[in-house]
């Protein structure tokens, strides 16, 4: 990737770095009624990606990064959109199609206006330290460039970050997810007003989220489902992995939001290589790629689940070794087990054998109804197995939080959010989901997730046992 960047001034042929911004004019700050700001360095910088030494043009898509910088090159807001439509790129950047890259070259204020109004067109909503309005921006990049006003001291500023994580793995048998990632950084009360109304609740909902003890909080909206985490901090990209794939298959199409009071590093790295390792198309089935492990995994571990009880299945067909069926499926199971063990998860095989019940109930009709109750259950068998995991699990995450570790506590209680979605009884999830809601580790919870779903299993299980001996 390199950086093609606009401003005033002499045309150079060096290749421009990221957040570098220059400008021969001299330097200025605006008035914007709320604060003064310096802008001695005002630029607009674009990242696109490279094909043979040019802009890839003739893509749909590109890869978008957009920096206003200020205070000598430091960002006054800055924008990255990965799979960003191509054409709008080249209408608004005007003049950049056929130059060498790096090339600085002026951008009028209009341009700009248009630039920053296709951004808000595409759903995304930004605060600068300019604040959030249009013409405020413009005005402001427009006096900077003119070199009018008087230097003063630049203050904080929001940020906003936005990344699609649903483009990067695609399956065979299920829709795409869409689920974006939007980090918000020293948010201000308009700016979350704004994400807000961008993913369909009212005002003041995500505001209502802060202040909960890192506790996870997931709504239902017209878009779908979203989920509030504050001030969480990744260890590497395994804690993105972890998230990422959680909610493309919890939430599926939604927004995931994170918010942080204060510039963290840690969010910065992971972001950075989320940016450089991103899939294409042509990469999804790569297993060596960081966002292939991320969202890849999950659907990787359920078809090899699938197809683990159909090959079994078969087999027993054909060689005829139908008084084996339970140590056969006990044995798939197992490898699903294996499979979500490794990735430190343990909701994941209730979901699965889940699954695999759906999947492979077709291929057990044309055996003997004895056969195939031995294999259901068996299947149940691995399900109580794996409440009881989950159950073990719940009492390691309060453990941790009488111990007061404060970042496995707040990991820990982001899984335990997501295992009580998983075992919520349908009909109460459907009344509750209706809602904001939030998981809360305590004993009524333990009780209502996971007891009812033990209870629910067990029922099965002495049913079919019953109705197997009348036979």
């Amino acid at each position: 990737m390199m950086h093609a960047v606009f401003g005033g001034g002499k045309a150079s042929s060096q290749p421009a770095a990221a957040g570098d911004g220059r400008i021969a004019r001299g330097g200025a700050s605006v008035d914007c009624s709320r604060q003064h700001f310096e802008l001695r360095n005002a630029a607009v910088s674009v990242q696109l990606p490279l094909e043979d030494g040019s802009p890839a043009g003739s893509q749909d898509h590109v890869d978008l990064e957009v920096s206003l910088h200020g205070n000598a090159g430091n960002d006054l807001f800055r924008i990255i959109l990965p799979h960003f439509p191509a054409q709008d790129v080249e209408d608004i950047c005007t003049g950049l199609e056929g130059e060498h890259p790096g090339v600085e070259q002026p951008i009028e204020p209009h341009e700009l206006e248009r630039f920053l109004a296709a951004l808000k067109a595409s759903g995304v909503h930004f605060e600068t330290s300019l604040g959030d309005s249009l013409d405020q921006v413009v005005a402001a990049y427009e006096d900077a460039i003119n070199g009018d006003g008087t230097a003063s001291t630049a203050k904080g500023k929001s940020r906003v970050r936005y990344m699609d994580l649903g483009t990067y793995c695609e399956t065979e048998t299920e829709k795409q997810s869409k689920l974006r990632w939007v980090h918000i950084t020293d948010p201000s009360p308009k700016l979350l007003k704004s994400v807000a109304e961008t993913v369909g609740v009212s005002d003041g909902t995500i505001s209502h989220c802060l202040g909960r003890d890192r506790s996870p909080t997931i709504f239902r909206s017209r878009d779908g489902a979203f989920c509030v985490l504050e001030e969480l901090e990744f260890e590497g990209e395994d804690s993105l992995n972890l998230v990422a794939r959680d909610f493309c298959a919890i939430i599926g199409n939604g927004h995931l939001i994170t918010i942080s009071h204060h510039p963290s590093k840690a969010i910065d790295r992971v972001w950075q290589e989320a940016l450089e390792r991103r899939l294409t198309d042509h990469e999804c089935n790569s297993s060596n790629h960081l966002l292939c492990r991320i969202l890849g995994s999950t659907i990787h571990s359920n078809s090899e689940a699938v197809e683990s009880l159909k090959d079994h299945a078969k087999s027993l067909e054909e060689s005829q070794r139908l008084s084996r069926p339970k140590r056969e499926s006990i044995e798939a199971l197992h490898k699903i087990k294996l499979s979500t063990e490794r990735a430190g998860y343990y909701a994941r095989p209730t979901l699965q054998v889940l699954l695999a019940l759906r999947e492979t109930e077709n291929l057990f009709g044309a055996e003997r109804p004895k056969d195939a109750l031995n294999r259901y259950e068996a299947l149940l068998q691995g399900m109580l197995e794996d409440l009881q995991l989950i159950s073990h699990y719940n009492n390691e995450v309060s453990k941790c939080w009488e111990t007061n570790q404060q970042q496995v506590m707040a990991n820990n209680s982001y899984r335990l959010s997501i295992i009580a979605a998983l075992t919520l009884p349908q009909a109460l999830a459907a009344e509750v989901l209706q809602i904001p809601f939030t998981f809360q580790v305590s004993d009524a919870g333990r009780f209502l997730f996971f007891g009812s779903s033990f209870l629910m299993s067990a029922a099965l299980l002495l049913g079919l046992k019953v109705w197997r001996g009348r036979r």
